[in-house]
C-alpha cells in the first residue's frame, strides 16, 4: 500500500489472502479468473464448493505460504540425510530424544533451554507420530509411518511429507476457522459460483 495508507482487512489475514489469490491465479479478480477460480475450487464439478472441497484449498494455501517454515524445520530435523538413502531409524531415534528433551524444557517453562524445534512444530510432531513416552515401541511405529516406500530409511520426500502433515495439523483449526469462514455466505448446502464472485 501506498505509504500512509493502511492494507484493508481481510477475513484471512494479508498471507493466507495472498496464497488463496495465488493459488486460484487471481490478479484482477475480474468474472472470467473467479469463473477458473471456482471451477478449480469445484473438484467434483457439481457446480458447489462443498466444505472438503474448501478445505482442500486452504490446505495447499497453507503449506504453500508455510512452505518456508516446512523447509526450515525439514533441515533441522531431518539435515541428518547421509548419502543417497536418508536417515536411518539410528538417526530418527537421536533426533527424537532431542525432542523429547525440549517438549520437556517446553512443559518445565525452562526459558534457558537452547531449543532445535519450533516448540508448537514439536508439539504437533510428537502428536502426529503418536509419541508420548517415547519408548522403543512408539519410536519404531513412527519410524514406520514416516519410512513410506519400507526401505529402513527416511528420505527427503517421506521428511517432506510428514512436516506438511505436521504443519496441517499445527494449523488446523486455523484452516478450519479460515474454511467456516470461506464458506459462510453459502450455508449449509455449499457456495455457489455467485457466492465466490
Amino acid at each position: 500500500p501506498a505509504e500512509g495508507r493502511e492494507r484493508p482487512p481481510t477475513d484471512f489475514g494479508t498471507r493466507v489472502a495472498r496464497g488463496i489469490a495465488d493459488a486460484l491465479g487471481l490478479e484482477s479478480f475480474c468474472d472470467e479468473e473467479i469463473e477458473k477460480a471456482f471451477d478449480a475450487i469445484d473438484a467434483d464439478r457439481s457446480g458447489v464448493i462443498d466444505e472438503g472441497e474448501a478445505r482442500a484449498l486452504l490446505e495447499k494455501v497453507y503449506v504453500a505460504a508455510y512452505g518456508r517454515q516446512i523447509e526450515t524445520q525439514r533441515n533441522k530435523f531431518f539435515g541428518g540425510f547421509v548419502g543417497e538413502n536418508g536417515m536411518t531409524k539410528e538417526r530418527l531415534t537421536s533426533k527424537l530424544a532431542v525432542l523429547q528433551r525440549e517438549l520437556r524444557a517446553d512443559d518445565d517453562d525452562d526459558d534457558d533451554a537452547s531449543t532445535e524445534f519450533d516448540p508448537l512444530v514439536a508439539k504437533s510432531l510428537a502428536t502426529v507420530l503418536g509419541l508420548r513416552a517415547f519408548d522403543r515401541s512408539e519410536i519404531d511405529r513412527a519410524f514406520a509411518a514416516i519410512d513410506a516406500d519400507g526401505n529402513g530409511f527416511v528420505d527427503e520426500a517421506e521428511a517432506q511429507a510428514l512436516l506438511e502433515s505436521v504443519y496441517l495439523a499445527t494449523w488446523g483449526r486455523r484452516i478450519e476457522e479460515h474454511r467456516r469462514r470461506f464458506c459462510a455466505p453459502a450455508g449449509p448446502a455449499g457456495m455457489t459460483h455467485g457466492d465466490l464472485a
